[in-house]
């Protein structure tokens, strides 16, 4: 599993799910009942963890550490 293999936290786990469903920060924020200046935290770190510069980047790296 990709949360295994990068070490990710509960919330940054839970990040990536979103950003893998097309979420934007907002409905991020919504749906984790933060600020949305929470979630560009998380999503900075996310980024980090994963060794990727932007959200196509870490879907793209999600998708692939998902596949059958």
């Amino acid at each position: 599993e990709i949360s295994k293999q990068y070490g990710l936290s509960d919330k940054e786990r839970e990040i990536a799910r979103q950003l893998y469903n097309g979420k934007n920060n907002y409905e991020i924020a919504e749906a984790m009942s933060v600020a949305e200046n929470t979630v560009k935290s998380h999503n900075y770190r996310l980024y980090k963890k994963l060794g990727v510069e932007n959200r196509v980047q870490a879907v793209n790296l999600i998708r692939e550490g998902i596949k059958p």
